[in-house]
C-alpha cells in the first residue's frame, strides 16, 4: 500500500463502495445489465440493503455521455422522481422523467445509488 497514491488510496477506501462490497444483507455483486455492445459492458448493477447500485464504464479512450434508463435498471422501483446519489463525490441530485445523462472521462467509471424519491 505504501507505493499508492493519494488518488489510489482514496479509490480502494471509499467508504460507500466498500459499504455496497461487504453488503451483508445482500451480498451479490453488481452484474451487467441491458443490451452489452463493448467488451467488458459498460453498464451494471447491483442491490444493497441502501437500495439499487449502478455502476458505469466508460470503455472509450474520450469522454462520452451515458444514460442511465430508469426501467431498464434490474431492481429499481418504479417512481415519478428518483435520488441519485454519487458515490464517488458524496453528491446528490433529484430527477424527474425516465433516464439521467452523464459524462465520464476517458477510462473514467461512475458509481451511483438509485432510489425512488
Amino acid at each position: 500500500l505504501s507505493l499508492l497514491t493519494t488518488a489510489q488510496l482514496n479509490i480502494i477506501k471509499n467508504k460507500e463502495l466498500l459499504a455496497f462490497s461487504q453488503d451483508t444483507t445482500v451480498g451479490a455483486p453488481a452484474k451487467p445489465y441491458g443490451t452489452a455492445t463493448t467488451t467488458p459492458p459498460e453498464y451494471y448493477a447491483g442491490q444493497s440493503s441502501k437500495g439499487t447500485h449502478v455502476f458505469i464504464l466508460n470503455t472509450s479512450a474520450s469522454s462520452s455521455s451515458k444514460t442511465i434508463t430508469f426501467a431498464s435498471v434490474p431492481g429499481l422501483a418504479s417512481a415519478s422522481t428518483y435520488k441519485i446519489h454519487d458515490m464517488w463525490t458524496g453528491s446528490d441530485v433529484t430527477v424527474s422523467g425516465t433516464s439521467w445523462s452523464t459524462t465520464l472521462d476517458a477510462h473514467d467509471t461512475g458509481a451511483w445509488l438509485i432510489t425512488p424519491s
